[in-house]
């Protein structure tokens, strides 16, 4: 059977942003998973769990190894597109107003810019928001 997902010799080790070794969240993972195959991961907290699904989702970079999903890697646009990824605790940009936030999310979904407002008013009529409140500014799409 086809291997879907493939991860090998994969660590990641943070830095204090100096470029000085901080903390390692993984070191040496290795596994495989096929086709129909449902994976769960258990671990205590600072386990790496969470650190790995950021790999994953092409949310972070390795520092070392490699993740395949498939025929892609995480850091492709073709990988993304396959996956969603919500963390526990989201956090939203504190300077976008609820459309412009909306704006970047329906872009993010890969939507041609043609579509984008019939999505966003689909949106905003779906969740109830209104409009003069969800906007704080023009409903010019940035």
């Amino acid at each position: 059977m086809e291997s879907m997902i493939c991860i090998q010799d994969l660590g990641k080790i943070y830095s204090d942003g100096w470029g000085r070794r901080r903390f390692t969240a993984l070191e040496d993972v290795s596994f495989q998973s096929e086709l129909g195959h449902v994976i769960g991961m258990l671990g205590g907290n600072c386990s790496g769990k969470r650190t790995l699904l950021k790999l994953f989702a092409g949310l972070s970079r390795p520092t070392s190894g490699e993740i395949r999903v498939g025929d892609f890697s995480p850091e492709l646009a073709n990988h993304q597109s396959l996956l969603g990824y919500l963390p526990e605790r989201p956090t939203f940009p504190g300077h976008l107003s609820p459309f412009r936030l909306l704006t970047y999310c329906v872009k993010l979904s890969g939507l041609d810019r043609a579509h984008l407002s019939d999505c966003l008013d689909a949106c905003i009529e779906q969740c109830g928001l209104n409009p003069p409140l969800i906007t704080g500014d023009s409903r010019r799409i940035p």
